[in-house]
């Protein structure tokens, strides 16, 4: 027999018997698993429930097994061996994918979780986190109010007015636009709203209805009337009625500025002038306070004296002419 054999003799009575026993070299492994609580050790056929860590003797040869944590966990895959038979893990948990999907917004706004902010620019957004509790924080850009909720996983709960969501282990998938995710455990959905400002429009001039044009959008106006505007910049134009003139501000800010005043100009002509003439109450012509510009008094005597002066002189002319020219003849 060859080295690592043992015979056993056994008897009784007049009987003998023989049993040979072949031992097989061994070696010992030992598995540390930094996790306080329970963790389950898949090794060939044995599926055992341990904590804490593992000594184990085996037959000289490698041996792969797997280590499984409870949910939220990713789990574990080793390998022993007599050359290698110390095994050293810590548990990974496992990512889970957290959905968002937008409506009522065209810029971008900040998801904070847990402290940590991510910037959102159109939907869907993902992200990635592990079983847990997580406070969440949605800032919104100036003007906007929004609404949250759960489209898919646990409901949103509240922690002093904050809102609180919760990751759980889950397999589902989701898609939107052309978007597939997996292991979706949250689809969240924030629904934003602009708000409005009040502009309130008033008329001077007139008190009839006229259009105002503000960037293209008209709005009939009679008297004073409040308009409920997007915020931003307006530029102001006005369809004045019966070829009136008017004054008015070439844009308007919302919801910096919260009135716009229309006047409107009656035009009045005044010899080869034009004038606009702006009333509160109504068109109405204001008095004339325009004094007649005099002319100064051409007496009759200096008219006489330039007339005498002028044909004296052209008579002495005529004189000189004829004159010569019969002086001429004689020679």
């Amino acid at each position: 027999m060859g080295p690592g054999t043992i015979f056993v003799l056994t008897m009784s009575s007049n009987q003998a018997n023989v049993f040979t026993i072949t031992l097989v070299p061994s070696f010992t492994a030992e598995i540390f698993v930094n996790y306080n609580g329970e963790w389950t050790l898949l090794l060939g056929n044995v599926d055992v429930n341990l904590s804490g860590s593992l000594t184990l003797t085996l037959p000289s040869q490698e041996y792969h097994f797997v280590i499984e944590i409870g949910q939220g966990y990713e789990p574990i895959h080793g390998i022993v061996s007599p050359s290698n038979s110390t095994f050293n893990a810590t548990p990974t948990k496992s990512l889970y994918t957290i959905v968002v999907v937008e409506t009522g917004i065209e810029q971008p706004w900040t998801l904070v979780i847990n402290g940590t902010p991510y910037n959102v620019s159109g939907t869907p957004f993902s992200v990635m986190k592990p079983v847990g509790t997580y406070l969440i924080r949605i800032m919104a850009p100036q003007y906007y109010t929004f609404i949250l909720k759960s489209l898919l996983g646990q409901d949103i709960s509240y922690n002093q007015g904050s809102p609180v969501i919760q990751v759980s282990p889950s397999q589902s998938s989701y898609s939107l636009s052309g978007k597939t995710f997996h292991n979706v455990s949250l689809v969240l959905l924030v629904n934003f709203s602009e708000e409005k400002f009040p502009l309130i429009v008033r008329t001077q001039g007139i008190n009839y209805s006229w259009v105002l044009d503000l960037n293209g959008t008209l709005f009939n106006i009679t008297g004073n009337k409040t308009l409920d505007l997007y915020p931003g910049v307006y530029y102001v134009k006005v369809l004045n009625p019966n070829g009136l003139n008017f004054s008015a501000p070439l844009i308007v800010k919302v919801p910096t500025n919260t009135s716009l005043t229309v006047t409107f100009l009656e035009t009045k002509s005044i010899g080869n002038s034009t004038i606009s003439i702006s009333n509160t109450t109504g068109i109405e012509t204001p008095p004339n306070t325009t004094q007649p510009i005099s002319t100064p008094p051409t007496t009759s005597n200096s008219l006489n004296f330039v007339g005498t002066f002028y044909f004296k002189a052209i008579s002495l002319v005529v004189l000189l002419v004829v004159a010569i020219a019969i002086g001429y003849k004689i020679k």
